[in-house]
């Protein structure tokens, strides 16, 4: 985990420049977020986050659920992400697809992220 910290770390401007939405606990705390990205007319679920204490709790399937209501409201046909590995049951319980991979390395190692695509 600690080699993905500096691609972990968002600042405002990228919020600012994407479309984004937040989950927030009851004190107004943000617990998780999503962003989504266009990439050549097909809408990207560029990143999907949950603090690990709220895991579990169903906030990933509702922020999932969201994201895909608002690519159709956007006019996408498509939707597509670069899954982590370990959560690719998820998006498959979701009713995505793997379509592809990605390959590339980290810390000298090759790591391979399955792409993963649902229609809607």
């Amino acid at each position: 985990m600690k080699l993905w910290i500096p691609q972990l770390r968002f600042g405002p401007a990228y919020f600012e420049a994407k479309e984004s939405w937040a989950a927030e606990s009851a004190d107004h705390t943000v617990i998780a977020f999503y962003t989504l990205q266009d990439r050549d007319g097909i809408a990207w679920l560029e990143n999907i986050w949950v603090l690990p204490e709220y895991m579990g709790q169903g906030i990933g399937k509702d922020l999932f659920t969201d994201a895909l209501s608002r690519a159709r409201a956007l006019g996408y046909k498509i939707l597509r992400l670069e899954a982590e590995p370990n959560a690719i049951g998820f998006y498959e319980k979701m009713g995505m697809r793997k379509v592809g991979e990605y390959e590339y390395e980290l810390d000298g190692q090759p790591r391979i992220l399955p792409i993963m695509e649902i229609d809607l």
